[in-house]
């Protein structure tokens, strides 16, 4: 017998996902998903997408948001972090914060390194580190350097993240997983 063959019998997309992490692969059966009517699915995604922006509002009292308002207005420096799918996100935060405060950048910008963005940023300045799904392994580094620097960091990301909440002074977790092709 082969070493693969346990692997098989649990079918290789699902292995796959489960090794990856990606929801591609471990999303339903297309033969159960094609029987289902269009109107149920839909439904059913609704309700779930529903239910996890619940749990991702509830876990945010009144009181952190307004630490977090007073704090990201009160900052001489907003930067935005994220790498991979997450730096669209911290690239459209920036946009929405940049409405009303001007110091604000990306981290990376295009054409810079991260040490570049981070080297002048101190304890009146905040990070935004987004990482939602697969976090990249420097990001552990980044937030260790931001940390010495006694910068402030918001982490939004999801229950995945292990490390990287030891290092922010806030976190926010947002759920993501569902039994979908997609992410929430």
């Amino acid at each position: 017998m082969s070493p693969i063959s346990p692997l098989q019998s649990t079918g290789h997309r699902k292995t796959r996902g489960h090794i990856t992490g990606s929801p591609l692969f471990l999303a339903s059966d297309a033969d159960s998903i094609q029987n289902q009517k269009s109107d149920d699915l839909m439904l059913q995604f609704e309700n779930l997408e529903s239910e996890i922006l619940k749990q991702t509002i509830a876990q945010i009292s009144p009181e952190l948001i307004d630490e977090l308002t007073t704090a990201l207005l009160k900052a001489r420096n907003l930067g935005f972090m994220g790498f991979r799918n997450s730096h669209y996100f911290a690239g459209y935060a920036r946009w929405q914060f940049i409405q009303f405060q001007k110091q604000t950048r990306l981290i990376p910008g295009p054409g810079e390194t991260v040490a570049e963005r981070i080297a002048d940023l101190n304890e009146r300045d905040i990070v935004v580190v987004i990482g939602i799904r697969r976090i990249v392994g420097k990001i552990k580094r980044y937030l260790e350097v931001l940390r010495q620097n006694n910068v402030r960091i918001l982490l939004i990301t999801d229950p995945s993240a292990h490390v990287a909440p030891a290092y922010a002074q806030w976190t926010i977790s947002c759920p993501v997983e569902n039994p979908h092709v997609f992410d929430s």
